[in-house]
């Protein structure tokens, strides 16, 4: 490959540097990227194979990964500088994948590896680049735009564990993640960390903050009360001598003395009797608020109060009687707080199917608000019962394993995010597809129509991968959609066409836009290089 030493004699200290130049330079990026495609290629679809990446150490094992956003993590190098500055291209593509939307890394490096090489080939051989290049951006912009109508929303764990469980390879851990995501939503917090025992786990941590205060600052020793592990009650009733007896003898009698009571209002003399309980040591510690009182949806608060800690509501309009009382009417948290203006809870233990459950009754009440006031009160509702922290421990037979699975669940939290924000399409490279027809060469002149072939048939090859690494042979069998040739998908497992939403095989939205916008941009990237440059001692990167 011809190649030129240049050097700066007025910049002595400088390196030397090597320098490629025109189709040549063109042509070793491709053979890079080819090598890294075939590296990742594999690793696509339900069949998709492993890769074993050497140690460091000799004498340590290698390192078996399945997943391209995983490899892309890794340091890896190709003989032959010019053609590692491909290979590094590609990587850094995969790596940008992962960040955004956690999976779909294969499926970008095979469409872009295959479109920038059928445009930078066609280019060298005297074609117009930058007519080409138009094109192939005029055909994205069709591309995406029929990827929109194919989406459908999503929201019950089992169908986030579907998206997942391709970037896992584990049913039963997706289905923990899949609750996870549906417990927070889209965007509420999430963490990943290392299981001090090797099985993997998931904890959480709910709570709960609204704007109102004690019922009265002698309850308060200092500006900000706290009370570790209370019981809590929860009523609408206005409550007296005789129910604030009822409430300590329940409470006394439960063994659980920190004491918080969620009113609207107390008797001067039923409070006495509570700060005289406390100061003579009765009850370690009591706190009485009030609960979140948003016009027109008093009881609807304090129900989802009741559903975070675990407690049962104690209802006048029920006929509820506090007289009856018993432990089990209490619920329970980690820590509630409280000042003269605010209460918060910290770590309610209410039942988490219940919460997930009543949080999507009221994200359709939101939906369907008329008003301003409505909507930001059924937000406030909706923090509320949000307001939960979930941690996914993940463990593993050895270190090594750990570590793979603690990626692999960062990239599935990441792609159930997306799902979840912008909805799930058909996946096995069927939007894809989709994506390819609806891109229409012949409205379009001259070279640039050779443009949108080109990625038309690019956005082809992650099905046909998917296919090959199976080992079934092309063309497979006519399928029958009805009609709708976005109906069906090929199942490599089942071998057979399926309706995709039946059958689970769904992918974000945001995958396949990414993979199209990406390799539309890697293709210009590479089409448009006219010369490597690169030092004599290149420094090593540990990031993409």
């Amino acid at each position: 490959m011809p190649s030129i030493r240049s050097t700066q004699s007025n910049h002595p200290a400088r390196a030397d540097r090597t320098v490629i130049s025109g189709a040549p330079a063109r042509a070793a990026l491709r053979a890079g990227i080819a090598t890294m495609a075939a590296l990742l290629r594999p690793t696509l679809g339900p069949t998709a194979g492993r890769i074993a990446i050497a140690a460091n150490l000799r004498t340590s094992a290698p390192e078996i990964v399945g997943a391209a956003g995983i490899i892309a993590r890794r340091t890896v190098a190709i003989d032959g500088q010019d053609q590692n500055m491909g290979a590094m291209l590609l990587r850094q593509l995969v790596w940008s994948m992962h960040e955004s939307v956690g999976d779909g890394g294969a499926t970008a490096a095979v469409v872009a590896a295959h479109l920038s090489d059928a445009a930078s080939r066609y280019v060298d051989t005297g074609g117009d680049a930058t007519a080409v290049l138009r094109g192939i951006n005029a055909a994205a912009v069709a591309a995406l735009a029929a990827l929109t109508p194919l989406a459908r929303p999503i929201d019950r764990p089992a169908e986030i564990a579907r998206v997942v469980s391709n970037a896992l390879g584990d049913d039963d851990i997706a289905l923990l993640v899949g609750e996870a995501l549906d417990t927070v939503g889209g965007d509420g917090p999430l963490l990943v960390r290392d299981a001090p025992r090797g099985v993997t786990e998931c904890e959480y941590a709910g709570g709960a903050i609204w704007d109102a205060g004690v019922l009265s600052v002698s309850l308060l020793r200092a500006p900000h009360v706290a009370l570790d592990d209370p019981s809590i009650l929860i009523t609408d009733h206005e409550l007296g001598v005789p129910e604030v007896i009822a409430i300590l003898e329940a409470c006394v009698s439960s063994g659980s003395t920190p004491l918080l009571i969620i009113a609207p209002g107390m008797s001067d003399q039923a409070m006495g009797l509570l700060v005289s309980n406390r100061d003579r040591g009765v009850i370690a510690d009591v706190l009485a608020v009030q609960g979140p009182s948003p016009h027109g949806y008093e009881h609807r608060a304090l129900e989802e109060i009741a559903l975070i800690v675990g407690a049962r509501l104690f209802s006048a309009a029920r006929g509820d009687s506090l007289r009856t009382l018993q432990a089990g009417g209490f619920g329970h948290a980690r820590q509630v707080w409280a000042t003269s203006s605010t209460t918060g809870i910290v770590g309610g233990r209410g039942d988490v199917p219940r919460r997930r459950a009543r949080l999507r009754e009221v994200r359709h009440e939101l939906a369907t608000a008329e008003t301003d006031d409505a909507r930001e009160i059924i937000g406030k509702r909706i923090g509320r019962l949000a307001s939960l922290t979930v941690t996914l421990r993940i463990g593993g037979r050895t270190e090594s394993e750990r570590d793979e699975y603690r990626e692999r669940v960062h990239a599935a939290v990441a792609a159930g995010r997306a799902a979840l924000s912008a909805g799930v399409v058909p996946g096995g490279g069927t939007a894809l597809l989709a994506a390819a027809r609806a891109i229409d060469p012949a409205s379009l002149c001259g070279e640039e129509a050779v443009g949108a072939r080109l990625l038309a048939r690019a956005l082809a090859e992650p099905f046909r991968t998917i296919v090959t690494n199976a080992g079934l042979p092309l063309p497979l069998p006519t399928q029958d959609g009805g009609g709708d040739a976005h109906a069906v998908t090929f199942d490599v497992l089942t071998r057979a066409w399926v309706n995709p939403w039946d059958a689970g095989i769904i992918d974000p939205l945001r995958i396949p836009q990414r993979v199209i916008e990406l390799s539309a941009g890697f293709a210009a990237t590479i089409v448009r290089t006219g010369a490597l440059v690169h030092k004599a001692e290149p420094t090593v990167s540990l990031r993409p």
